[in-house]
């Protein structure tokens, strides 16, 4: 009898939420997928043919299981913390990937302005501070309105708006609030950028970079411009959209991508482009797991894997339309109801709609991407007719919640 070959095994570093859309996609292609989380209830390990709960941090754990598991390519999704894992394992294991460098300039803030300020690629002008005077002193030099955020972080956890007079309470607490959510190097103090702002999905290989699709962002604004909203193709002119795509290409050459999917957010100022942040790997908030096929044909997830597996990618594209989310922001409070999402998923252009937590949960103040509750995604014959399904959709769900006074709220 003709023996079977092995199946090449992908290693997924985490299996939360936003790591499901790329567990599937691993098994849809016939690939041994594993999964390493710290987590043991993990909402995606039930996907992975084989789970280990594990610190992603831990580089020699995680070294041993890809080598026992004959790792053949390494990755992640929507997080930022499992990149320098990612490219550690990529590294010593001799598999197709990012380097070291790249990653510690992807992830670690003050690095990546520093490199792209060599690079004389244009961003916010940038100061490192680690006590509370030096953020004083540097707000002063900045003399406007400024960022106050972690400098080893995501998910927009401790970014705060400051006004161009903040009181002292205001920088008091915006830099507590970075300085506890940073994992190292302190906070950095950074000129506000006033405009639009958008993000590049690239997939690069061997040192080629592919725009993928260009995104508009949806945000609450000050003080803390949590994201509520992408859609995609980006409403915006074809000459800005050529200097936005320029700059993106710019930037992930600075920073040594040579071989991976990157997020690269941007915001159109009065000057021009500038580069927020270069995330090196796939874009979260169902960006690149929904949107980009919805929008462009364009399966990214494969096409990412295939890269991490050392061949080509697949980025074909499809016939262009229109693909939105928004996110649902309820008042801050006990769920008591919610309402709406059955008449919701049937409306026209509905793909995805999911409520993360269920009634008796708690729903935060809405700081940072972590406090959203859930999404509702359609597709549409262009952007406006997306958009507006999108939040057609989100207003049909009612997601009721009580404060800790017992006083009902509505969403």
């Amino acid at each position: 009898m003709k023996s079977i070959p092995p199946l090449d095994t992908l290693l997924v570093l985490s299996a939360g939420r936003q790591q499901i859309p790329l567990l599937q996609t691993g098994k849809r292609l016939r690939l041994r997928v594993v999964a390493i989380d710290p987590c043991a209830d993990a909402s995606g390990r039930h996907l992975a043919d084989a789970f280990y709960e594990n610190d992603l941090g831990d580089l020699k754990a995680c070294r041993a299981i890809a080598t026992w598991e004959s790792a053949r390519g390494v990755l992640t999704a929507a997080a930022d913390f499992p990149v320098s894992t990612v490219a550690h394992l990529c590294t010593t294991l001799g598999l197709p990937g990012l380097s070291e460098v790249a990653a510690i300039c992807s992830t670690n803030k003050h690095h990546m302005r520093r490199r792209l300020n060599e690079m004389g690629v244009p961003c916010p002008r940038s100061l490192s501070a680690r006590t509370y005077s030096e953020v004083v002193a540097a707000l002063a030099e900045i003399d406007g309105a400024a960022i106050l955020k972690p400098t080893v972080c995501s998910g927009g956890r401790g970014v705060t708006r400051l006004p161009a007079s903040p009181s002292s309470d205001q920088v008091r607490t915006a830099y507590e609030s970075a300085i506890q959510n940073t994992r190292s190097d302190g906070i950095l103090v950074e000129e506000f950028i006033d405009g639009p702002e958008f993000s590049i999905e690239t997939l690069t290989f061997n040192g080629h970079t592919e725009i993928v699709a260009v995104t508009d962002k949806l945000t609450t604004g000050d003080p803390y411009f949590v994201e509520i909203g992408h859609s995609q193709p980006a409403c915006v002119g074809d000459g800005d959209r050529r200097l936005l795509i320029d700059a993106a290409r710019t930037g992930v050459a600075a920073l040594g991508i040579d071989w991976a999917a990157s997020h690269v957010e941007i915001r159109l100022g009065r000057e021009g482009p500038r580069i927020m942040e270069i995330g090196a790997r796939l874009g979260g908030g169902c960006i690149t797991s929904h949107l980009v096929p919805l929008s462009s044909g364009v399966d990214m997830l494969r096409a990412t894997i295939q890269v991490a597996m050392g061949q080509a990618p697949d980025l074909r594209r499809g016939s262009l339309r229109g693909a939105a989310i928004r996110f649902f922001a309820p008042k801050p409070g006990r769920i008591r109801h919610v309402a709406g999402v059955e008449e919701a998923r049937r409306m026209p252009g509905v793909c995805d709609l999911e409520v993360y937590i269920p009634s008796g949960d708690v729903v935060p103040a809405l700081r940072d991407s972590s406090c959203r509750v859930g999404h509702v995604v359609c597709e549409g014959a262009d952007a406006h007719e997306a958009i507006h399904r999108a939040e057609a959709a989100a207003r049909r769900v009612q997601i009721f919640t009580e404060s800790p006074i017992a006083s009902a709220v509505g969403a």
